[in-house]
Order: structure tokens, then C-alpha cells, then sequence
């Protein structure tokens, strides 16, 4: 079995990192969908609220961007603990490595995701918040 093929058929915890992935990247464009009114064209009140707001899911997204790798290998080490223990006995080395790679998919999942969801976060979320803070 090539890498490919670990890949195209993920687990349930690469299910798991793909969907919270999938599923960020279309709130994170959701969230930058709107087109933000300049600064200029605010009340003070307002231009502090809107600033706050986005100020507040900068971070959100920041911190869900920071924990897509993290999660990956929570899930790499849970799958790798339920590969040890699937494993007794003498085992060839064939059968370790058929139990082992798929627990790897689940931080390829969680790299991927975060690369994708910074991509959207850098080009879509920042340039609009510059654009409606502009210093």
C-alpha cells in the first residue's frame, strides 16, 4: 500500500480532522464574505465596535489556524497507542508498518488544513481588515 492509498482511505480520526478543517475554512470565509465599511465612513462608537469585533475573530481564527497541527498529532498518537495494542507477539515488520502509517495520515490532515486555512486567513481576513482599518 502506497502513500496515496493511506490517503484515499482515511480513519475516523482523519474524518475528524478533515471535516473540522473543511468546516473552518468555510466559516473563516463566511466571516470575511461581507465587505467591511472603511473606518472613515464610521461613527467612533461604531468604527470601536467594528474593531473589537474583528480584533476578537482575528484571534479566534488565529488560535483555531495554531491547534489544526496540534490536533492532527493527538490524533497521530491516539492511533499509534491503538496500533501498539493491536500488535502482540512476533509481528512482521510488514504488519507494524500496515498499522502504523495510517495513524501519520492524521497529521498529514492537520498540516494541510492549517497551510489551507492560514492561505485563506493571510489573503482574505487581513487585507479585509486593513482595508477597513487603514492606519
Amino acid at each position: 500500500m502506497d502513500a496515496l492509498e493511506f490517503l484515499l482511505s482515511p480513519t475516523f480520526l482523519d474524518w475528524l480532522i478533515i471535516v473540522g478543517g473543511a468546516l473552518f475554512c468555510f466559516v473563516q470565509l463566511n466571516a470575511v464574505s461581507r465587505k467591511l465599511p472603511r473606518a472613515s465612513e464610521l461613527s467612533p462608537k461604531d468604527r470601536e465596535d467594528l474593531k473589537k469585533e474583528m480584533v476578537t475573530k482575528a484571534e479566534w481564527i488565529s488560535l483555531a489556524i495554531d491547534c489544526l497541527p496540534l490536533a492532527g498529532l493527538v490524533a497521530t498518537v491516539w492511533a499509534l497507542m491503538g496500533t501498539m495494542a493491536q500488535i502482540k507477539g512476533n509481528v512482521e515488520s510488514v504488519a507494524i508498518i500496515n498499522k502504523f502509517a495510517p495513524a501519520l495520515t492524521t497529521t498529514f490532515w492537520g498540516i494541510l488544513f492549517a497551510i489551507i486555512n492560514m492561505a485563506i486567513y493571510r489573503t482574505k481576513f487581513t487585507p479585509n481588515f486593513k482595508d477597513a482599518f487603514p492606519e
